[in-house]
């Protein structure tokens, strides 16, 4: 028959995209700060060892606009983020922006 049976589609929205605005360093820590999204419900941040995220070293869901990393000092890191609005609606990543925590 020509006929088949129905699939069920998820569509995925998108979000606008936010990004890192600020990185500040004390005691050891980085504290990056990026743009809220309106519509989040919170956001993804990634860490990874490389600049193209090939490398994640973690991924954290957070509620607001700024988290604090206590990375392994003298190090390279990126960060980037991303906004999510519920299980089928995010955002595309932010551009990755550099985190080095100087040796005290």
């Amino acid at each position: 028959s020509a006929n088949s049976a129905p699939r069920q589609v998820a569509v995925v929205g998108q979000m606008r995209q936010t990004r890192v605005i600020s990185v500040n360093y004390a005691n050891r820590q980085a504290r990056v700060f990026w743009r809220q999204v309106p519509g989040a419900a919170g956001y993804e941040l990634e860490v990874a060892e490389d600049e193209f995220f090939r490398q994640v070293r973690n991924s954290l869901s957070l509620p607001d606009t700024h988290a604090t990393l206590a990375l392994t000092p003298d190090k390279t890191w990126y960060v980037r983020v991303r906004a999510l609005g519920g299980p089928l609606t995010v955002s595309e990543f932010g551009a990755g922006e550099l985190v080095r925590i100087p040796t005290p």
